[in-house]
């Protein structure tokens, strides 16, 4: 997982109740039984004005992260845009996502978008 840090965020590795969405049967009775590993995060102040964000990707020892780097980007000309990432793996692949508030034109780099999430 990765997210920004943010001197008023804290984040919490817990244990939670376990699944009631597999049917009996579905999965092995241990797995199905088991706590699920939750992720919390609490951000304090408005979220509204502060949004933020997290990347998940599933890594394994043998199959591990493939995230190089993340970079964020704004508008703070423009206050409805939320922002984006850049979001760089090591197989030279490089992912731009937008996210706004309201539907319209932005740009980053050589990048046009129309809209208010893509990638």
């Amino acid at each position: 997982m990765w997210m920004q840090g943010n001197e008023n965020r804290e984040i919490f590795k817990v244990k939670s109740p376990s699944s009631e969405a597999f049917r009996h049967g579905m999965i092995p009775k241990n797995i199905e039984e088991a706590p699920l590993l939750t992720t919390v995060v609490r951000q304090y102040g408005e979220a509204w004005n502060r949004p933020f964000v997290a990347i998940y990707e599933p890594s394994t020892t043998s199959e591990p992260s493939t995230i190089k780097q993340v970079d964020t980007f704004g508008s703070p000309s423009n206050k409805s845009f939320v922002g984006g990432l850049k979001i760089e793996s090591l197989q030279d692949r490089t992912d731009i996502v937008f996210s706004s508030d309201v539907i319209g034109k932005y740009a980053f780099q050589n990048i046009n978008f129309n809209g208010t999430l893509g990638w």
